[in-house]
């Protein structure tokens, strides 16, 4: 099986088609359909490109780079949690699970477990949270594709811990990166164009809503306003 089926398969992991390990849901992906030709790309783009989907409804994107043999990615978009979903009394949340999603999973839990197989096989991961979707994605060397993948895979549908150790040092995380966007031209201008939309005080979904978040939105004071249990 090559890579390219194993990055797809993580989407098949959904509670709609949950599958127990990476290879269960390798196995899956035929019994899915095909959606070929649903890609727009250059001429010159050289990769191949397959759609498919999974047997839980979600939709898979793989991709081979034959100029990219040595090495493998994975990605995950998830839809419909971004910093215009989170409740106005706790802004910044959606960027906060971000943070607090990779600090171990059941099946693995070591909090640092997930960054030391990335750094033990040449790789790097991020995140990022948008308005509307927050994305998360990993490189490594491809020999070690297959085992990081499952490590990844069960932040999404294993059982991530959401290690409470954790939530003070992520709340500074989040709060040290808003400082820094806070003196960033590009981010200062997303955040004028942000206030400037019409209607952006109209009901949770605003456009204007802070999406990186802080002590003063996230910490135990917010919380408790928002009637979350410490």
């Amino acid at each position: 099986r090559s890579s390219c089926e194993a990055a797809a398969a993580i989407a098949d992991q959904s509670p709609g088609g949950r599958a127990q390990d990476s290879a269960r849901a390798v196995y899956m992906l035929h019994c899915t359909v095909d959606e070929r030709g649903g890609v727009e790309r250059s001429v010159e783009d050289r990769r191949r490109y397959r759609v498919i989907r999974l047997a839980g409804g979600v939709r898979a994107l793989a991709v081979c780079d034959p100029q990219a043999e040595h090495r493998a990615t994975a990605a995950m978009c998830v839809d419909g949690a971004g910093a215009r979903t989170a409740p106005v009394e706790l802004v910044g949340l959606a960027h906060y699970l971000e943070h607090m999603l990779f600090q171990g999973s059941q099946k693995y839990p070591g909090v640092s477990f997930y960054k030391k197989q990335i750094g033990l096989r040449a790789g790097r991961c991020n995140a990022s949270t948008a308005a509307e979707t927050t994305n998360y994605f990993f490189e490594v060397d491809a020999g070690g594709f297959e085992e990081v993948l499952d490590v990844f895979a069960q932040f999404f549908v294993g059982a991530p811990l959401l290690d409470k150790s954790a939530a003070e040092r992520e709340i500074e995380a989040v709060t040290n990166e808003d400082s820094r966007n806070r003196v960033n031209d590009d981010r200062r201008l997303r955040m004028a164009l942000q206030h400037s939309v019409s209607g952006r005080t109209t009901g949770s979904q605003s456009w204007s809503k802070f999406g990186t978040g802080n002590k003063s939105t996230l910490g135990a004071e917010a919380a408790a306003a928002a009637g979350v249990e410490g």
